[in-house]
């Protein structure tokens, strides 16, 4: 029952908007201007919700199934009413004009949750031949799926959603041409008593896998964000040297970012 004096639309995006928070990351971030606000080349959809839900940082508890059913209704509830799922999620399209991207490049998106970054790839016409969004979570796939099926984007068939395991992407061989890890602190070396830093097992068979998936030369771009800026940079560099890519690459800060962001860019040897 619609609250009085509150507008059924008022009301609707109300209600929609709590969804959405209630499945947000518990990571802080530090910002280095108000979140809310992005430059962007055109405006987002008049009617646009924001589509940052199931964000690819660490996310304590993980979503339950209840939750992801409540927001596929959401989502259905707001393309119903006529508006558009919009990802208008200021690190995420920073990164994306930062991916530079061509028309002829296969991108991997590791660790694509409900994919936010291929939303905003899709809606700013942004180029690429094909984007595979990798996730270990089949739900929050779905949720991309079942957005796709129901809202149009001009490059909607040229986004594939990718199963993938803690120990495999599950990517065909030399077929990607850039891979991109944001907020990467599921693919960091550990900590030993002694000190010293070790790959755990899973994530070196994971890499090896992406590295495997990788055309020669194809790059990858890690993108550290919050609470990670702590962590001994080392810790990101490791693991990959340590499966066959070389870093080519590396920045303190990016210009342009809405959120401080250490950058590593590495390439297949």
């Amino acid at each position: 029952m619609t609250p009085p004096n509150v507008s059924a639309h008022i009301y609707r995006k109300l209600l929609i908007l709590c969804v959405f928070l209630s499945i947000s990351c518990s990571e802080c971030v530090e910002s280095k201007a108000p979140p809310q606000v992005i430059a962007r080349e055109k405006p987002p959809p008049a009617a646009a919700v924001r589509y940052d839900i199931y964000p690819r940082s660490l996310v304590t508890p993980p979503p339950s199934d209840e939750q992801f059913s409540r927001l596929v209704q959401a989502i259905d509830h707001m393309l119903t009413a006529g508006e558009r799922v919009s990802g208008q999620h200021t690190i995420l399209y920073a990164v994306a004009k930062h991916l530079n991207l061509k028309s002829t490049d296969v991108f991997a998106d590791i660790g694509a949750g409900t994919g936010a970054l291929e939303i905003i790839l899709m809606e700013n016409d942004l180029p690429f031949r094909e984007a595979l969004a990798v996730d270990i979570d089949g739900r929050a796939l779905k949720v991309l799926d079942h957005v796709l099926s129901k809202q149009h984007f001009t490059q909607s068939k040229k986004v594939k959603t990718i199963h993938s395991t803690t120990s495999d992407v599950r990517l065909p061989a030399k077929s990607v041409d850039v891979a991109a890890f944001i907020s990467a602190q599921f693919f960091r070396a550990d900590v030993l008593d002694s000190g010293e830093l070790s790959v755990p097992p899973n994530i070196a068979a994971d890499l090896r896998s992406l590295h495997a998936a990788m055309k020669p030369g194809g790059i990858v771009h890690v993108y550290v964000l919050g609470v990670n800026l702590k962590e001994d940079e080392r810790r990101f560099v490791m693991p990959l040297e340590q499966t066959g890519f070389r870093l080519v690459k590396k920045a303190d800060e990016l210009a342009d970012f809405p959120q401080t962001c250490k950058y590593f860019l590495f390439e297949k040897k």
